[in-house]
């Protein structure tokens, strides 16, 4: 068993010995001098999330922990431009794609691109737009953007 203080935000353990004790402190040698049992359990984040902060109290005269979560982020990819072309028309989507680029708008950003990422907000909308407007399905998209990965940039 540990024991130990909360010392700004943050627990500072006990010593193993104090001075004029033989031998290892118990528990009530702990309590006299102001520390607690430390009673932290690890952290078990949800799937898709990690520790963003742990917050030290204390719970029953013992020290607890509590944890805070965030989503842990989406890998970055780029993809390659050429490579996407490709993949769109060997599944028969690329008449669909460029046809949904001149509708959106979006040529002059097509033809300066060499490549895409998954990163940028633009590129994100446009791929739930192409879904949404049932130009290809989540499967197809994300088939599509394996292909496509480039992992040299």
């Amino acid at each position: 068993m540990e024991y130990g203080i909360i010392v700004n935000g943050q627990i500072e353990k006990a010593p193993d010995h104090f001075a004029g004790n033989l031998g290892k402190p118990t528990a009530a040698d702990y309590a006299a001098h102001g520390f607690l049992e430390i009673a932290v359990e690890p952290p078990s984040p949800p799937s898709g999330k990690r520790v963003s902060a742990t917050r030290y109290e204390v719970v029953d005269g013992r020290i607890c922990a509590s944890y805070e979560y965030e989503d842990i982020p989406a890998e970055t990819k780029t993809y390659s431009k050429l490579k996407l072309i490709v993949a769109a028309k060997a599944a028969g989507k690329w008449a669909a794609f460029k046809e949904f680029i001149a509708s959106a708008g979006l040529e002059d950003e097509w033809a300066a691109c060499q490549y895409l990422s998954n990163d940028y907000p633009q590129f994100a909308q446009a791929v739930e737009a192409v879904i949404a407007a049932d130009i290809a399905t989540s499967e197809e998209i994300a088939a599509i953007l394996e292909a496509s990965e480039d992992a040299e940039v």
